[in-house]
């Protein structure tokens, strides 16, 4: 009788056991997939915004080098922002909306343009 006793108190403790386990692995693995999500999340966003700074940057440098002949046919090619040219100041601004990105202003001295503000945001 002892036997059989001891036995069946066994079992019971395996399945607790098993069971167990398979909690703890399934909470983890929940934990490492949560992780792994947001860390990619995270990463598109950062290469959304380097391309957007770079975009910005050539924007800047494609103003830079248009002043002196005051053409502004490189506008065309960025067709996702408003690009607001002044004379030698310009502002971009996201395409239908009011955030201002990039703002730059230029000086002239006899004929040497020198930047005077350069301000992305």
């Amino acid at each position: 009788m002892r036997t059989h006793r001891s036995l069946k108190g066994r079992k019971g403790a395996a399945i607790e056991m098993a069971i167990m386990v398979m909690v703890v692995t399934v909470s983890l693995s929940i934990v490492i997939l949560t992780v792994s999500l947001l860390q990619h999340d995270k990463q598109r966003l950062a290469k959304e915004e380097l391309a957007r700074s770079i975009t910005l940057e050539q924007i800047g440098e494609d103003f830079c080098t248009a002043v002196p002949d005051s053409q502004h046919l490189w506008v065309t090619n960025y067709p996702d922002y408003d690009i607001t040219i002044n004379g030698l100041e310009m502002t971009v601004t996201e395409k239908d909306s009011e955030t201002v990105l990039l703002e730059i202003s230029l000086e002239n001295n006899g004929g040497v343009y020198r930047i005077l503000r350069w301000d992305a945001r």
